[in-house]
């Protein structure tokens, strides 16, 4: 039960040579490091602000349709599932495991998605109802892409300055200071998502 990431993003939202730029260095031998410092910068941006920078594949899995960590009444909606990591761009699929324990998906026509909301959501189509599952702590499988979109370009700037100064500081400090520390979460403070479910 849970969340988690199943298909990486396959790039990065600050490319090498991008950083290197900023680092103001031409050495090659670093290559590898500051490649390495560009993942571990983008990794903790997207921690602080708890979202997914370039679309990758999640799964959340439930107890069922009404897992209390995942879930929410709406007046208008009723049950609302929360996906908990965003911006949604796409549901792929809902999976589940009927009565029966048979493993079966969920036609698009009985649901609906809001990807509009930071974290996006999942409620009943219109006159729905929802799958009856086995009791079983993987009865529900939602899978989804999140992120600003595939390019880096779609990756607000501020996010994209967040990793430029981590990175600078892992490279010439080898840490951050605290006063750098407290300016790249001040800087991303805008972006985070701080109400999220989970």
């Amino acid at each position: 039960m849970g969340y988690k990431q199943t298909v990486a993003p396959i790039i990065e939202p600050v490319t090498l040579a991008q950083a290197k730029a900023w680092l103001r260095t031409e050495v090659s031998a670093d290559d590898d490091l500051v490649t390495s410092l560009i993942i571990s910068a983008r990794e903790q941006v997207e921690v602080l602000t708890n979202r997914q920078l370039i679309n990758a594949t999640w799964q959340l899995t439930m107890r069922g349709f009404d897992d209390p960590r995942y879930t929410s009444e709406d007046d208008a909606l009723g049950n609302l599932i929360t996906l908990p990591v965003g911006p949604v761009s796409s549901v792929s699929s809902i999976a589940y495991r009927d009565e029966d324990g048979v493993a079966r998906t969920w036609a698009a026509s009985g649901y609906v998605t809001d990807i509009t909301d930071l974290m996006g959501a999942v409620s009943l189509a219109p006159d729905g109802e929802w799958p009856e599952t086995e009791v079983h702590p993987a009865a529900v499988t939602i899978t989804w892409v999140a992120g600003f979109g595939s390019t880096a370009a779609s990756v607000p700037e501020g996010v994209k300055q967040g990793i430029r100064l981590m990175l600078a500081a892992a490279y010439e400090d080898r840490a951050p200071t605290e006063a750098e520390m407290r300016s790249v979460k001040n800087l991303l403070r805008m972006y985070a998502v701080t109400d999220y479910p989970g």
